[in-house]
């Protein structure tokens, strides 16, 4: 929390009011304010407060705007409302800090804690955007704000003082300790039971270092001085004035806050300025007392104290006394509206911003302010270091700011590492940097070869369900290539049963055999033949026709470019696009399905999901997740999804007016394309199943009856070994030449299995890179200066257990990583950290 301090300072009356003045960022004023605390008026309404008679919450906010107005007048008020509508313009972390400095005793005495301002309707101390706080400026040292944890607290409770009514001393303590046992490791602390003597407290600050007191008990001021009242020799009552008191904790540096749970603690004489137990406390050296300035019902001091506690020391802006004295005061105000507890709480300090103690574990790392919070209170603190002239000479706070200020420094050159590094390897991961040395490729390929022992085996196998006949090398193969024979074989595997048959090949040029091909295409559409697939996803049943699916790989005028006779037979459906997906020449994935720009679903898709449709009798619908597409059985009503990567859109266009396969100009820019991973088969095993053929294999020497038994119900890949239609692919470290119908089978064979390889997508992976950049600066945070091999072995063993850990995830998710972008990310960031740390920490 920052805040801007707005000091206001009170002299003795002169002749028209008490002069008032004001210093503050934005500017500075004087006013004589025509204020008379003697007034009847005035005396009506503070005897109402003393004797709790006829007090409410409209009394108590016409009483606090009563005092806002009296004090605020004119400049002051320009001044005030100036700098709080720049804290209210700035963000959520900044406020104003009233800060009393007031000398005429007769206004000292005046509760200021029951302000309110009048156009946030609220009273001010109990908000953390404007504590209000009574300020003594002193020329003392302030202890180190830096403490080790835990804090340790002396918490003292008298026994019984017969002359004064009991108090539930008990119940307080008990809710005390309860709050301070749940707090873990950050507070220790030790309680002295009766009797509670003043050698007793004594002792305790003697054997041992406390950073707090607190004191439950019965406070008095008596001849103008302010009293504790403890257990004296023979159970008797023992008077300890804030002289004794003071003296001790002179004698004990380290304390930072005394808290006076006690009725009276901040009452001050009215002939005599400064002569309070609290004033008393920090004049001789406490940077912060807390007190109460009227009688406190039990029930209120033990919320107060509640509350307080907890923001002081486990908050996310502990150690500040102004923060956590306003939680505690806005705590009173819900719990009990309309009573004057809520202004008996005082908070009289010497530290100039709040501050009391800046908790460190005393690891470099853990103490590093990686958040904005907490940089922004690391800052906060350092000021207060900076602001105080005595620490110069005090080599314990040099130490304890210098320690600061390196950590402030690599917690704002953290921040910048980090995005600097995770935007810098996303960048690269936009341009496929890696892509075009094939490093990311392989890699993702070895993480597949290592996980895959690990994946289900029923997932790696090539699916029974699938059939394929290829086109020998030694054939020759073109345009026209066959385009008479076709009809034969499609004859012959309708009458066989085969669920579908997938040509994959072009047929853009028409030829004279256009027709005979179209009219067996239309026939076996319309066979009767048995079959084996129920159009569920499990392939049973019969089937009542063959369905024909032919490829191509350019539109014209938005259909797809297909002799017209034999697209008019295969119809709009009985198309897809042969488009293998590549990643800079190395194919690793397929496009699945195509939306055209302005179009509100797929209307374009594969060869493979089309010959899937065409088996399982369903439609193209529009996807209803980013990594999913959803088709529907139009007959049945049925629905399947299919699992994509993550739908991108389209750059540049691939298309290439060559015969080479590679070329695609059905995706054009700004095309929205499902992708899918294609799940290699390893190449020993696709060229070996039983279920491949050659095309004159089937179409001469194989009989209907031997047929049925292989391809019934069965999706049937029609393909050529030719030259031009081979890509390159990686299994692991190591190329292969792979023929187009075989990686349009392994896109099919995926399909089927439902178990998909899954790419994270650029923008999950940007997530990762960030938290990556943030593991290596944490990581050189960790590691000493000293030793370059711990540091090689540190960098080593966590790139090594990245690995290991996308591997596994991989097995069991089926989710592969960008390692070497993660891995480009974490070490960038290391080493950039390792630069700025030698800079800015030497």
């Amino acid at each position: 929390m920052k805040y801007h301090n707005f000091d206001l300072s009170m002299d003795n009356r002169v002749e028209g009011g008490y002069p008032i003045r004001v210093d503050s960022e934005f500017g500075e004023a004087r006013i004589i304010a025509p204020f008379n605390p003697q007034s009847l008026n005035f005396q009506e309404k503070m005897s109402i407060l003393e004797n709790r008679s006829q007090i409410d919450e409209p009394f108590l906010v016409h009483f606090g705007t009563g005092l806002f107005r009296d004090i605020f007048q004119e400049k002051i008020l320009k001044i005030f409302n100036q700098c709080y509508i720049q804290t209210k313009g700035g963000s959520n972390d900044t406020g104003v800090r009233l800060r009393l400095k007031i000398e005429p005793p007769e206004m000292a005495a005046l509760p200021w804690e029951l302000l309110y301002f009048p156009d946030e309707k609220r009273f001010m101390g109990a908000s953390i955007r404007t504590p209000v706080v009574r300020y003594m400026e002193m020329d003392l040292p302030m202890p180190s704000l830096e403490v080790k944890l835990p804090l340790k607290m002396l918490v003292a409770v008298p026994g019984p003082i017969s002359t004064h009514a009991a108090i539930q001393s008990p119940v307080e303590k008990e809710n005390l300790l309860n709050i301070l046992g749940g707090m873990g490791d950050v507070i220790r602390y030790t309680v002295l039971d009766e009797p509670v003597t003043i050698e007793k407290i004594d002792n305790a600050l003697i054997e041992d270092t406390y950073h707090c007191f607190h004191f439950i008990g019965h406070g008095d001021f008596i001849e103008d001085r302010g009293v504790l009242l403890l257990n004296g020799p023979d159970s008797d009552v023992a008077f300890v004035d804030d002289e004794q008191l003071a003296r001790l904790f002179h004698n004990h540096p380290p304390m930072k806050l005394a808290v006076l749970n006690s009725c009276k603690g901040a009452e001050v004489s009215s002939s005599r300025p400064f002569t309070g137990m609290a004033q008393k406390l920090v004049e001789k050296g406490v940077p912060a007392v807390i007190a109460m300035q009227f009688n406190i019902y039990d029930d209120s001091a033990v919320a107060f104290s509640k509350k307080l506690y907890h923001v002081l020391f486990k908050s996310w802006n502990s150690g500040r006394i102004d923060f956590a004295m306003s939680h505690a005061r806005c705590e009173l105000c819900s719990r009990f509206p309309g009573d004057r507890d809520i202004g008996a709480p005082v908070l009289y300090m010497r530290a100039k911003n709040g501050v009391l103690f800046n908790p460190v574990s005393g690891s470099f790392f853990k103490d590093m302010p990686f958040t904005s919070r907490k940089l922004r209170k690391q800052l906060e603190v350092e000021k207060e270091y900076r602001e105080s002239e005595a620490f110069e000479t005090d080599e314990t706070n040099i130490k304890g700011r210098e320690g600061l200020a390196k950590r402030i420094a690599y917690g704002k050159c953290a921040a910048g590492v980090t995005a600097a590094s995770a935007l810098l390897m996303f960048i690269l991961l936009w341009i496929n940097f890696f892509d075009l040395l094939g490093l990311d490729t392989q890699i993702e390929t070895c993480t597949i070869l290592i996980g895959d022992p690990f994946v289900d085996p029923a997932g790696k196998a090539f699916s029974d369900d699938i059939v394929l006949i290829e086109i020998g090398r030694e054939q020759k193969v073109d345009v026209d290539w066959r385009r008479e024979r076709h009809p034969l074989l499609l004859k012959k595997l309708s009458e066989a049963g085969a669920g579908v048959v997938a040509f994959d090949m072009f047929f853009e040029k028409e030829t004279p055999h256009d027709e005979i091909f179209a009219r067996a295409i239309k026939e076996a559409k319309k066979s009767e033949a048995a079959g084996n697939g129920d159009g569920n996803g499990d392939v049973s049943g019969k089937s009542k026709k063959t369905e024909v699916i032919v490829g191509y790989r350019a539109l014209a005028e938005g259909r797809p470019k297909i002799a017209e006779k034999i697209r008019l037979a295969v119809g709009d459906e009985g198309a897809g696009f042969l488009c293998v997906g590549k990643k800079i020449g190395i194919a690793s994935t397929a496009p699945m399905a195509i939306k055209k720009k302005g179009q509100e679903e797929y209307r374009l898709f594969s060869l493979s999901l089309g010959a899937y449709m065409a088996l399982k009798g369903l439609g193209m619908s529009q996807p209803v997740q980013s990594d999913q597409i959803e088709l529907e059985n139009r007959e049945t009503r049925d629905s399947k999804t299919i699992a994509v990567n993550e739908p991108t859109v389209a750059g540049k266009s691939e298309c290439k007016q060559t015969v080479d396969a590679t070329s695609c100009c059905v995706i054009e820019k700004d095309d929205f394309v499902a992708d899918l991973l294609i799940d290699l088969t390893p190449l020993s095993v696709l060229r070996n199943i039983r279920s491949r053929y050659g095309y004159d294999e089937v179409l001469g020497e194989m009989s209907v009856e031997k047929l049925r038994g292989t391809f019934e119900g069965k999706i049937v890949i029609v393909g050529a070994k030719a030259d031009h239609d081979k890509f390159t692919v990686y299994q692991g470290l190591k190329q292969e030449q792979r023929y187009g119908f075989e990686l349009h089978a392994d896109a099919l064979n995926t399909i089927i299995k439902g178990m998909p390889i899954r790419s994270m997508g650029k923008f999950r992976q940007g997530f990762i890179m960030i938290l990556l950049a943030i593991a290596g600066i944490c990581m050189r945070a960790l590691l000493p200066d000293h030793s370059g091999k711990l540091k090689f072995f540190s960098v080593f063993a966590f790139v090594v257990s990245y690995f290991i850990v996308t591997i596994m995830i991989y097995a069991h998710t089926r989710i592969i990583f960008n390692p070497l972008y993660h891995i480009g990310t974490f070490i960038v960031a290391f080493w950039t950290a390792t630069f700025i740390k030698k800079r800015t920490l030497s």
